[in-house]
């Protein structure tokens, strides 16, 4: 064991990088004991008194002769002979002391491999710069994905399994959560313990040296894996599935550019059995509806593209499972992400979403800048979750909408995790969603003509992507666009059930036609009956909802029994609002489906209706008093209709939103970023509302009011928790000049998205995983 450690110890100061600031690019080795390297002269010279005695230790191993060759090491040197020396400085050294001079490594000549040595998913060995070339970079470029079994052989891996289990017994593992994410709420997407590792931490030489692997191969891919330039890693994560059954859902490790181009993840388990142990990877390339599993076997290397063309999941592990993960980044796709994030750059919400990000870091609601749209996640999780156990306990399938919120975190609430079976009302919500792993994605709007291509691609790509159908035109649109990969239009036709929105009327004989028609199209597949019970929203109390909600329920039903009829089966049903869904009637049990969403935030409006109490609304505007006006019995606050939304026309008694804690008070109008305040009646005191003091405002909708806000402050109790980003606008990504323009802000780094989701940005990545330039 100690022979391997000399070993193991020579071979971690071969890492590519200056032994004294960490660079990794332009570098020159020492040309004495040719295993370190350093970025200039002047940092060799500084670095000298650690250094000397490497040098020492290389010049008696010069001195002693070659061991057999049956003794070597298995991982072998492949640090280049000096071919040319440079002046030596042999002023700055010790009496007797030779001080090394420099020769430049641009290029590695390998050394002849051993049997056992790294081999390209079980063919032969090969050494770093031919296992780059030959197999990785070949493999990456046209499958995306690149499996390597005995990465570093038996021993070694054996060595580095025993670090991450005593590094894991140390207790230092914290739940893996969406990396921008305080709370706990990501618990059900991703169940694994992590801890990240720079390599110079007691204890994780053997990390360090894995990690100095991977930057070898990297190197020599470098330039050649599609058309990064890569120049930089983070840290490692290591992570502990601990064996009772969790996993990590289907996710995007960099989906929004944040500048990850390759995933490493090399792998610990022992003995690992699939069939007993689980613990699969499956990846999903898009494009395909085929997906690779890859087993997390003892001492294998897996390669793949980080961006959104390779969803995977952790399915669950029922054996402690090990993995240690590195990104490498693509230093132009870096740069940029960095800019957009400095600059808060982002179309037209530029300037607030510089605001959010200063704010990020506040503490407390009170030091909020304002307005600013606060969200209190303990009612959030209890409407959330609320929903979830009265739609089971009524036996259907909840698809939640997901149009409130439009964010990551809300998503994951609302499905209880599963990132399935949703409902959106925009094109980008459906590819942000898509994007961040999720699928099964109802596109609940009369299909646009002009978005069929996109709709197309969707449908290409997701297991699940449904459209909405209500007259012959749109189904004629579908069929002069035939889906590629042997898929068919998956098509829910909308009915009209008396709400007089969208939709076939239910007593019109061209209702059964068109349903007809879509069953017999060639191409489609008729998914379901879609009904949106939107005149609930009429309601005053629960009767009066439950009172709509069977009169639509009993349409529907009616409506499936004469497709039964006609010949058409296996068809869902579906109707929805949250009203009805808060208070279901039993005869919905009968239905396949239901598709509330203002629910996880609820409102003012949904408490005249009596969907719920006011005390279960979960949003508020903070807004300030910057402004006394005695003459007119008014205050003037920040929070204009551009924070608000204009929404409810001001009928409340106290006019556009409730002011909490002061019923007493009127918001009485708004222009675009002031708004007046009033008493209902009599004098208004001014003591009480100093310049600067706050409100809080609960808004009249809160679908409309949450559009109006680049972010959102999560808070428990008045202390922030949390930072949410929602998507934005209708454009879609790939058909903008620069699609880097909706990169979510980052906390500095989640989710906003997963961390493998993980999330959905990692803009700025270093905030949790320092990065290590090339």
């Amino acid at each position: 064991m100690e022979g391997n450690s000399r070993e193991s110890d020579r071979l971690e100061r071969e890492r590519q990088y200056c032994e004294l600031c960490g660079k990794m690019e332009n570098l020159m080795k020492c040309a004495r004991c040719r295993s370190s390297s350093y970025c200039s002269k002047e940092h060799q010279i500084q670095d000298w008194k650690k250094h000397k005695r490497v040098c020492k230790e290389a010049d008696k191993q010069q001195q002693q002769p070659s061991p057999p060759a049956e003794e070597r090491s298995p991982v072998q040197d492949n640090s280049s002979e000096p071919s040319k020396t440079s002046q030596s400085n042999s002023d700055v050294t010790s009496p007797g002391e030779r001080m090394p001079d420099f020769i430049k490594s641009a290029t590695h000549s390998e050394t002849k491999p051993s049997a056992d040595s790294a081999k390209p998913n079980g063919q032969t060995r090969s050494p770093p710069q031919k296992l780059a070339t030959d197999y990785i970079v070949p493999c990456m470029n046209k499958h995306g994905i690149c499996v390597i079994d005995n990465f570093l052989g038996e021993e070694f891996g054996r060595s580095t399994l025993e670090d991450v289990q005593a590094l894991y017994l140390t207790g230092g593992f914290t739940d893996g959560q969406l990396v921008s994410q305080r709370s706990d709420s990501s618990k059900d997407i991703r169940g694994d313990k992590i801890t990240w590792v720079e390599g110079k931490e007691p204890g994780c030489e053997r990390i360090a040296f894995l990690m100095s692997r991977m930057d070898d191969l990297i190197r020599h891919c470098n330039e050649k894996l599609g058309n990064y330039r890569i120049n930089g890693r983070t840290k490692a994560m290591v992570a502990c599935y601990p064996g009772n059954g969790t996993g990590y859902v289907r996710h995007v490790d960099n989906p929004n550019g944040d500048g990850r181009c390759v995933t490493c993840i090399y792998y610990l388990n022992k003995d690992w059995d699939a069939k007993e142990h689980g613990g699969l990877l499956r990846i999903f390339p898009e494009g395909t509806s085929q997906f690779a599993d890859i087993e997390p076997k003892f001492d294998r290397l897996l390669l793949f593209w980080s961006d959104r063309r390779n969803p995977h999941e952790v399915q669950p592990a029922y054996a402690t499972r090990y993995a240690i993960t590195v990104w490498y980044f693509d230093a132009d796709e870096r740069a940029r992400a960095k800019e957009k994030y400095l600059t808060g750059e982002r179309g037209n919400l530029s300037g607030c979403f510089i605001c959010f990000s200063i704010m990020a870091g506040v503490e407390f609601i009170k030091d909020l800048c304002t307005p600013a749209l606060i969200i209190d996640l303990d009612k959030v999780k209890r409407n959330g979750e609320g929903m979830l156990e009265r739609i089971h306990k009524l036996g259907v399938q909840l698809r939640p909408h997901m149009k409130t919120h439009k964010t990551l975190e809300c998503a994951d609430i609302m499905t209880g995790g599963s990132r399935r079976c949703i409902v959106v009302s925009t094109l980008a919500e459906a590819s942000f969603y898509a994007d961040n792993g999720y699928d099964d994605i109802l596109y609940a709007y009369p299909l646009p003509f002009d978005k069929v291509e996109r709709c197309a691609e969707l449908s290409e790509r997701l297991s699940l992507f449904h459209v909405v159908v209500d007259n012959r035109l749109a189904l004629q649109e579908l069929k002069r666009r035939p889906l590629k990969q042997g898929k068919v239009w998956k098509v829910w036709m909308k009915l009209d059930c008396d709400n007089g929105r969208a939709g076939i009327p239910h007593c019109d004989p061209a209702a059964l036609q068109l349903a007809l028609e879509i069953w017999d199209t060639t191409g489609v597949e008729l998914m379901g009956i879609y009904a949106h019970c939107g005149n609930t929203y009429a309601c005053q109390g629960e009767e009066q909802i439950k009172t709509v909600a069977q009169e639509t329920t009993t349409i529907v039903l009616q409506f499936m029994e004469k497709l039964k009829a006609a010949g058409i089966q296996g068809v869902k049903s579906s109707i929805g609002s949250t009203p009805s869904c808060s208070h279901p009637v039993p005869d919905m049990a009968m239905l396949s489906e239901v598709h509330p969403g203002n629910y996880i935030f609820y409102d003012v409006q949904q408490s005249l209706i009596g969907s719920c109490r006011l005390e279960d609304v979960a949003v508020r505007v903070l807004t300030r008093v910057i402004g006394h006006y005695p003459h007119r019995n008014q205050l003037l606050v920040d929070c204009g209709w551009t924070a608000l939304s204009h929404d409810g026309g001001g009928r409340l008694p106290t006019g556009y939103a409730i002011i909490e804690g002061h019923p007493e008070l009127k918001l009485l109008s708004m222009t675009q970023e002031h708004g007046r305040v009033e008493p209902i009646s009599g004098k208004l005191d001014f003591k009480q509302f100093p310049l600067g003091s706050l409100l809080k405002l609960m808004p009249y909708h809160a679908c409309a009011t949450a559009m109006m806000h680049p972010g959102y402050f999560v808070h428990s109790k008045e202390k922030i928790i949390d930072t949410w980003k929602p998507t934005r606008g209708w454009r879609i990504a790939a058909l903008l000049k620069d699609s880097s323009d909706h990169l979510q802000h980052p906390e500095e780094s989640r989710s906003y998205w997963l961390f493998d989701q993980r999330s959905r940005d990692m803009a700025n990545l270093s905030h949790i995983s320092p990065c290590l330039h090339f």
